[in-house]
């Protein structure tokens, strides 16, 4: 009879416990910079790479810089000779910020404009 008890009880705990614990509210994420893959990015990939990832660090650094990526993107579009560099570095920022889609969409209208 004890048994049962005790077992109900430690049943009744634990299972308050795991609801309590998944009710909390969930922490914000702290983004680390990875320098470590700065150096690999040169070793493997060259100046390229190398800007690449830095340009990835600083879009996730700065979260103002991915919302001003589509803009400028949109603004490199509408110049006679666009720089291609600064375009493909303003194209990686939209990956990184998930609007991939939206710099394939522009992309393909200026191309079908001209």
């Amino acid at each position: 009879m004890a048994a049962t008890a005790t077992v109900i009880l430690t049943g009744i705990y634990i299972g308050w416990a795991y609801t309590k614990r998944s009710s909390k509210k969930p922490k914000k994420k702290v983004r680390r910079v990875l320098t470590r893959s700065m150096s690999v990015g040169v070793l493997h990939g060259g100046k390229r790479a190398l800007d690449r990832v830095v340009d990835y660090h600083r879009a996730r650094a700065d979260e103002a810089s991915l919302e001003a990526a589509e803009r400028q993107f949109k603004d490199l579009l509408k110049e006679a000779l666009p720089d291609f560099v600064l375009l493909q570095s303003t194209g990686a920022k939209l990956e990184i910020s998930g609007k991939e889609a939206v710099a394939a969409e522009t992309l393909e209208a200026h191309l079908k404009w001209d």
